[in-house]
């Protein structure tokens, strides 16, 4: 009804023959919702001059969570950003295509939607080899696929591309590629061969069923190498007669003897009428996990009730719901690229960096990973400040080792403990001196530092500093049982803050891994690992509501203890 209103009086003309603009109707609206849209795309489109083109996106898509894998977004953007958007108006696109509805009760359509939504940011982080988007780039990047028959979006989707999928293509985009199982349809001369026939197949606009060319041997040509695509079993179909008889059919030659059209061979044959075949959920979401590898961050999410737990792992770290990353973890990204580059430089030119060149790998950080251009400055500077303390301080204590190693990656180290095929990258990996045997695990932290393992400060610190515990031993975890590494021994983990404190300080919490630590970790690895594997996902309810079924205003520390002693004992 209002949108009737507003067409109604944009209609209208007055004395001068002036009409009125849909856009000034709505954002005199006198309903609320209708004016607070209006307000809404008036932000937009201010907005699209001058924010990056993923965080335009988010609002548009009515992403409102930052993404809770990453390890550098921390609870204070979380907070920050729900009480910027309270007040303002929301897309409702996330939460009608991605809500939790959605999610439980048509798993089909929410994936199918997920990876296509993926596949297409994807291929806009891919645009102009990683520059920094702004809105006005899309209408290039669209033109490029318009104008383009040969390109495609592919979907990333596991189940587009698994070995059981099934792939619906051209025979024309079918050059170069071999399948075991080949099904040509409708090999008929009118389809293959036809002149000026509209194709009753129904394909989409962006599948041709012919090439460009009308040439015979062309055409013929290309019936070939449809038919060579097979490397185990080719099927061919054909119709003897077009089905246009199929609409002359009346109840009552269906009761003709010697009709061979039966109602039910009818009712087979119309498309519209039956349902989309749906696999089974679980086996659907199976797919997801195949050849998966746990880091650290998905152990400490489905553990962590208080911010993702076992309710909202399946969205926030198997489905990887595309987003801009936050301002902190950009920050975070940069901070550990410019580390990671002066030890590069140092090993390469057994010397070490200039503070120019650190603040230049600093910037080349942010500019990497697309911080927004009104808060670069603010961040550049706050980062320059902590990497010459935390240098300065690293000079102080002994300076910089040459062994260390800094950004070391496990995906490809094989490794296994008990049933858990593991993965992760640890920041730094320190070798004694003394006893070249031996190895410290170190993680670099942004955000707020802390001096104690054992702060008196809110529950939610003490969370956090109890998942810091549990990633350092699970890095020892992740040495232990590494190709490379396995023959050191692990005993001490820390954690290196590159956030100075007030006074200027940068902190280290040092940690002893002790066998006990380590083992609780090993256990509940495993059992975190076969519950993902059996998308065996617990109710939660009785550690996060109070007795009277509400959620309690806090999760606190106590709760998550006792969840995961439920999960040692077999209770959950």
């Amino acid at each position: 009804l209002n949108i009737w209103e507003i067409a109604e009086a944009v209609r209208e003309v007055d004395a001068k023959f002036n009409r009125k603009t849909w856009f000034t109707e709505v954002l005199n609206s006198k309903n609320d919702n209708v004016k607070r849209i209006g307000e809404f795309l008036l932000e937009l489109s201010i907005e699209a001059k001058s924010i990056p083109l993923e965080h335009l996106l988010d609002k548009i898509i009515g992403t409102t969570e930052w993404e809770f894998e990453g390890e550098y977004a921390d609870l204070e953007d979380l907070n920050n950003n729900l009480e910027n958007i309270n007040t303002k108006y929301i897309s409702p696109f996330k939460n009608y295509y991605f809500g939790k509805e959605n999610f439980l009760h048509n798993k089909p359509e929410y994936l199918d939607f997920l990876f296509s939504l993926r596949t297409f940011i994807g291929a806009l982080r891919e645009f102009k080899q990683g520059q920094l988007l702004k809105a006005a780039d899309i209408d290039e990047f669209l033109s490029v696929y318009k104008n383009n028959d040969k390109l495609s979006l592919t979907s990333v989707s596991p189940f587009a591309s698994s070995e059981k999928s099934i792939h619906l293509q051209t025979a024309y985009k079918a050059k170069g590629l071999e399948y075991e199982y080949v099904f040509i349809i409708n090999a008929n001369e009118k389809e293959w061969n036809g002149r000026g026939v509209i194709n009753k197949i129904g394909f989409p606009k962006n599948m041709k069923l012919l090439s460009e060319s009308d040439n015979y041997d062309d055409k013929l040509r290309l019936f070939y190498v449809a038919l060579t695509r097979a490397k185990h079993t080719l099927y061919i179909t054909y119709s003897k007669e077009r089905l246009g008889f199929m609409s002359d059919v009346t109840d009552s030659n269906l009761d003709n003897e010697n009709s061979h059209i039966t109602e039910n061979i009818i009712k087979k044959m119309d498309l519209s009428k039956r349902r989309d075949y749906v696999e089974n959920e679980k086996a659907l979401l199976k797919r997801l996990l195949e050849n998966y590898l746990m880091p650290v961050t998905h152990l400490t999410n489905y553990l962590n009730l208080g911010k993702v737990g076992p309710d909202k792992f399946i969205e926030q770290n198997l489905l990887r719901f595309p987003q801009a990353m936050s301002e902190s973890a950009i920050y975070g990204s940069a901070m550990h690229y410019a580390i990671q580059c002066y030890y590069t430089y140092y090993k390469k030119h057994k010397k070490l960096a200039s503070v120019e060149d650190l603040y230049k790998f600093l910037e080349n950080g942010l500019i990497k990973y697309k911080m927004p251009e009104s808060i670069f400055d603010k961040n550049l500077i706050e980062g320059k400040k902590n990497l010459r303390i935390y240098f300065d301080d690293l000079k102080k204590s002994g300076g910089i080792n040459i062994t260390d190693i800094i950004e070391a990656n496990f995906k490809n180290e094989g490794v296994k403990f008990d049933s858990v095929h593991a993965t992760g990258k640890i920041d730094k990996i320190i070798f004694n001196p003394n006893n070249k045997n031996e190895i410290t695990v170190s993680d670099f932290k942004t955000g707020k530092s802390f001096k104690s393992w054992d702060p008196k400060d809110s529950e939610y610190t003490k969370i956090k500093l109890h998942f810091y515990r549990y990633q350092l031993a699970f890095y020892k975890l992740l040495i232990q049982n590494s190709r490379t590494y396995s023959a050191f021994q692990v005993s001490m983990g820390q954690i290196e803050f590159i956030e100075a404190d007030d006074n200027e300080n940068m902190n280290t919490l040092t940690l002893e891994l002790e066998n006990e630590l380590v083992d609780r970790v090993k256990r509940l690895a495993n059992i975190v690992y076969n519950k993902i594997l059996d998308l065996d996902f617990p109710d939660t309810r009785p550690y996060t509501d109070t007795e009277s079924g509400n959620p309690k205003e806090e999760i606190k520390l106590s709760d998550i203890l006792q969840f995961e002693d439920d999960l040692l004992s077999g209770k959950v």
